[in-house]
């Protein structure tokens, strides 16, 4: 079992807890409470805001600090005030979108007591926030894409990816107890999903069209299909 560190967050939404997974890196860990801990944490976070806009406009080598700076009117050096480097603003860019995605899947699940609904409604709101969204899907390929070659970005992505797969994991496994689905293996039937809707958003590189909001209802459906399809033939 991996050890995780569990940092609880105070914002105007309320209290949250953002679980790090310490097999991945601790210096991770240590920029997140850092960043938690900032004088000026809306300023902060204001900034981030920006950097992550820039990031999924122009792609990550296409901006620096001074762009950052100006998009945020703010000077370069009360930039670098609150982050020591791009490396930084990459890595707490990459923290809000995380932070984001939980926040607004909790939300989103909130009202719902069916467990397939539920597991509907969290395939729904990914589509949305994850595929048809183009800012956090460009940044997401940006991310893995400098994930090729930086571990601390690689890590940071690979702890979030396990946080998405455990959530989901975790309502598949509500559904199965209830029996609205049958499964032996809960985490292969969640890759298989998981899996599909990362080919879709490279797909959508070459074919951006099938990321239109137009196509929501048939993703929704196909991977909703696919999910209850692999877990009949891992059940059978």
């Amino acid at each position: 079992m991996r050890e995780a560190l569990g940092i609880f967050v105070v914002s105007d939404r309320g209290e949250a807890k953002i679980d790090l997974d310490l097999h991945h890196t601790s210096q991770y860990a240590k920029l997140v409470i850092a960043i938690m801990k900032r004088k000026d944490p809306e300023k902060a976070e204001q900034l981030v805001s920006c950097a992550f806009g820039l990031f999924s406009e122009r792609g990550i080598a296409g901006v620096n600090m001074d762009a950052i700076a100006a998009k945020a009117g703010v000077t370069k050096g009360s930039l670098y005030w609150h982050f020591n480097s791009k490396k930084d603003v990459i890595l707490a860019a990459c923290l809000h979108y995380y932070r984001t995605w939980r926040q607004n899947m909790s939300e989103e699940l909130r009202q719902e007591i069916s467990p397939i609904r539920r597991l509907e409604r969290a395939i729904r709101f990914s589509v949305r926030s994850c595929l048809l969204d183009e800012k956090n899907r460009v940044f997401t390929m940006e991310i893995l894409t400098l994930s090729l070659y930086d571990r601390e970005v690689r890590n940071s992505w690979a702890q979030f990816y396990d946080t998405a797969r455990a959530h989901f994991c975790a309502l598949v496994d509500q559904a199965v107890a209830v029996g609205e689905m049958e499964t032996d293996n809960v985490a292969e039937t969640v890759n298989f999903m998981l899996c599909s809707m990362e080919g879709i958003k490279q797909q959508a590189l070459f074919e951006p069209q099938i990321c239109s909001r137009s196509n929501e209802e048939i993703i929704c459906r196909r991977l909703m299909e696919s999910l209850i399809d692999s877990s009949r033939q891992l059940a059978s």
